[in-house]
């Protein structure tokens, strides 16, 4: 059954830590750090997620990795306590070359895949690289950030023989309409942090 993970990204940074220990279900955490480059966005800075990291009692710390050159901070990344870093590739020149140093240097390596990479000639060789693959469930080009059934079907097939989790415009329809399927997490950001009715909902059912 599909689990959830909440995306720091949406919480209220002023009140992270009260936020997250109201969230009883929680088992895992996911991070995004962006540079604006590769996105059209900053989020989180690697001081602020190897902070995190330290202090989280999380079972699972993941961070999506939004970044040009990767690879450039390897040593970095080494020094935070993630436990898998999803590395986005749609914007990178050579991300075969990126995904093989992460792993070269032993770092534990999922993919990221957004509509941009459907089509392209890497796309299957780079996901022999890694067992743990992101899925972007919104266009990549969408301010909106909508759901794509297409990347959620994309998802669904690829779960059939990888570690796959959901990202982008997960809503709690959605994710109820996934409960049984074979994925693996839905990463949530807005419908946990901005739908507290539905979000108090899940944590009372999980008693």
């Amino acid at each position: 059954m599909i689990t959830i993970v909440p995306s720091l990204a949406s919480a209220d940074q002023l009140n992270l830590e009260k936020q997250l220990s109201k969230l009883k279900k929680v088992k895992n955490i996911h991070l995004d750090i962006e540079d604006g480059v590769a996105v059209n966005n900053i989020s989180f800075g690697f001081k602020f997620a190897k902070a995190i990291c330290e202090k989280s009692i999380s079972k699972e710390k993941t961070i999506h990795l939004e970044v040009m050159n990767p690879s450039r901070y390897i040593e970095t990344i080494k020094n935070i306590k993630a436990d898998i870093i999803f590395v986005q590739i749609d914007a990178l020149e050579n991300p075969i070359e990126e995904i093989i140093k992460f792993k070269e240097n032993n770092i534990n390596v999922g993919i990221n895949v957004s509509n941009l990479d459907l089509n392209r000639e890497y796309l299957s060789k780079i996901l022999e690289l890694s067992h743990n693959i992101l899925v972007n469930t919104t266009n990549h080009d969408d301010l909106k950030q909508i759901c794509d059934p297409e990347m959620i079907e994309f998802a669904k097939k690829l779960s059939e023989t990888k570690k796959v989790w959901i990202d982008g415009g997960v809503t709690w329809e959605i994710y109820n309409s996934l409960k049984e399927s074979v994925i693996y997490e839905a990463i949530m950001g807005r419908a946990i942090f901005f739908n507290k009715d539905e979000t108090v909902k899940w944590i009372l059912d999980a008693g």
